[in-house]
């Protein structure tokens, strides 16, 4: 019997050794992840951060290129404006306008007759615009033949 309680006290100790070693192997893995845990969380927080900065300046990039976009759509409406064409087309509008107050007046039962009218003088601003544009391309390639020779 003394040797059975032996065996069975040698068995216990070898256990409570093997618990110890198992539980000193245990906290040894919990530490370790714990620490890549730590260095995980670090790096996502400075890609998250990366990130971030990246949408910033992009966003401002944006805004900057539609606030350089619209100031550009702005200077070019302006000068299409006072372009000489467009200047004597709203000439000749005005004029237009006020033959149709007249024939409005003289013939207020003949609506077809200011139509008429109207139309003509729009294929007449028409035609004119035409002419000018005409005659500046023809000028223009007159004086690259001159500077090219």
């Amino acid at each position: 019997m003394d040797a059975l309680d032996a065996l069975l006290q040698a068995i216990g100790d070898q256990t409570s050794v093997l618990v110890k070693k198992s539980k000193g192997k245990a906290s040894v893995l919990r530490e370790q992840l714990n620490y890549r845990n730590k260095r995980a969380k670090m790096k996502a927080r400075e890609l998250k951060d990366i990130g971030d900065r990246f949408v910033s300046y992009a966003g401002e990039r944006l805004k900057e290129r539609a606030s350089r976009a619209k100031k550009r759509a702005s200077q070019l409406r302006e000068s299409w404006a006072k372009s000489e064409p467009i200047q004597a087309c709203w000439k000749a509008h005005e004029g237009t306008t006020g033959r149709i107050v007249k024939e409005l007046s003289k013939h207020s039962n003949s609506l077809k007759a200011v139509v008429k009218a109207h139309a003509a003088s729009h294929e007449k601003i028409v035609k004119d615009i035409a002419d000018r544009t005409k005659q500046r391309k023809r000028k223009a390639r007159g004086l690259k033949r001159a500077t090219s020779v």
